[in-house]
């Protein structure tokens, strides 16, 4: 990851009435390769569940900052402490189609077992950075339920991340590893 690239990019401003969020799209460095950690959302949840994605939420009025907003949010979910985070920069904000703005912040975390929120984390899966950047695992579709919004679709390691995180991987790949769509 060219760490010069990513601290030049800063998130962009959306206006409007949409809710701030933010995610930590954490990088764990290990034996020969960089894994993107996500998790896999508790099926009980009612929003997105069984989905891939990074940890993050909304923001809550206590979180200084966005970035605030990342690192509580990973603490929770996945037990990641602040002390162990390199935050690296943030990417471009990004728009859903449930009404948030999120500012996605990258950090380089250890390689460790990390203790999941069983209430909202089905599971913790990290996934090889170079797999995503394999033009076969990637596909963009319009949206099942909006089709006037193309969504980003990658296969990797038998899991499907798509939507939001889909479109924060694209942000990543583009900005750290030179990579474009197909």
């Amino acid at each position: 990851m060219d760490r010069r690239e990513q601290s030049r990019t800063s998130p962009g401003s959306v206006q409007g009435s949409l809710r701030e969020a933010a995610v930590l799209i954490p990088i764990v460095e290990g034996p020969g390769k960089r894994r993107l950690l996500f998790t896999r959302r508790a099926d009980s949840l009612e929003e997105h569940p069984g989905q891939m994605c990074f940890p993050g939420g909304a923001r809550e009025p206590d979180d200084v900052d966005l970035s605030e907003t990342a690192l509580r949010e990973a603490n929770e979910e996945i037990s990641l402490r602040r002390e162990e985070v390199d935050l690296v920069g943030s990417l471009p904000v990004i728009r859903t189609v449930t009404a948030y703005q999120v500012t996605p912040f990258v950090a380089h975390v250890p390689d460790r077992k990390y203790r999941v929120q069983e209430s909202e984390v089905a599971e913790l899966v990290a996934l090889p950075i170079d797999q995503f950047t394999d033009h076969h695992r990637y596909r963009r579709e319009p949206h099942p339920e909006r089709p006037d919004n193309w969504v980003d679709y990658f296969q990797v390691g038998g899991y499907l991340v798509w939507g939001a995180t889909g479109r924060i991987v694209v942000l990543l790949l583009e900005h750290t590893e030179g990579w474009s769509r197909p």
